[in-house]
């Protein structure tokens, strides 16, 4: 599937810290830049260490996707979209949810 390297870079951009990077990954109209820094404040602890991910969806255009944060056992669905070969992510604020037993 050629949307799994978006939650990749999402996860990569979380644990660097930065926002900038996040922000650009965001494929919605408007600044990204108070949500990426949110996502940062949110995630950027959890996204230093073990991050699994599942995929929703098929993913042609769109995909649904639940990250995992393993140290805090908190989860956040995406929505990563694709574009040809551009690829990004509908950039919402932060909703972590506790992880389900």
């Amino acid at each position: 599937m050629r949307s799994r390297t978006a939650p990749s870079w999402i996860v990569w951009h979380l644990a660097d810290r930065d926002a900038d990077a996040l922000a650009a990954l965001h494929t919605e109209g408007g600044d990204a830049n108070s949500t990426a820094r949110a996502w940062i404040k949110a995630y950027s602890k959890d996204a230093q260490g073990q991050v699994t991910a599942d995929f929703l969806e098929e993913g042609s255009v769109r995909q649904e996707v639940v990250l995992h944060f393993a140290e805090s056992h908190r989860t956040q669905e995406i929505t990563v979209r694709i574009n040809n070969e551009t690829r990004g992510v509908v950039l919402d604020s932060p909703d972590p949810a506790a992880e389900s037993p």
